[in-house]
């Protein structure tokens, strides 16, 4: 699979990395390391830029929120009264995604 040379521009302007080996299995949070709020901006200006319908594209299922959880006190908390967070997609969004959400304008968890 190409990589998109302006999806490459994105991913660079976002992370700042120049010398970083940018891969279809690259994945937006843990190998770019992007948090919450950079991703839904990320994510924005991929879908801006290139046009895409975002209507199947919901956030929430592929990260997790961004929050101030002072020495993990919240998850200690929800361990105890046996809470859970809201699910989120064993799928982590990659580069492969975008760029299949860029071939065929809309947004699919599988790569083709």
């Amino acid at each position: 699979m190409i990589i998109n040379n302006k999806l490459i521009e994105i991913v660079i302007k976002f992370t700042g990395k120049l010398n970083f080996e940018i891969t279809p299995e690259t994945t937006i949070e843990g190998d770019l390391r992007l948090a919450e709020d950079d991703i839904v901006d990320f994510i924005n200006e991929v879908i801006f830029e290139f046009n895409l319908n975002s209507e199947n594209f919901e956030s929430y299922k592929y990260f997790a929120p961004e929050g101030f959880d002072l020495f993990g006190i919240f998850k200690i908390i929800n361990k105890i009264f046996k809470r859970t967070a809201p699910n989120k997609s064993s799928i982590s969004i990659t580069i492969g995604h975008l760029q299949n959400w860029i071939t065929v304008g809309y947004w699919s968890e599988s790569i083709k």
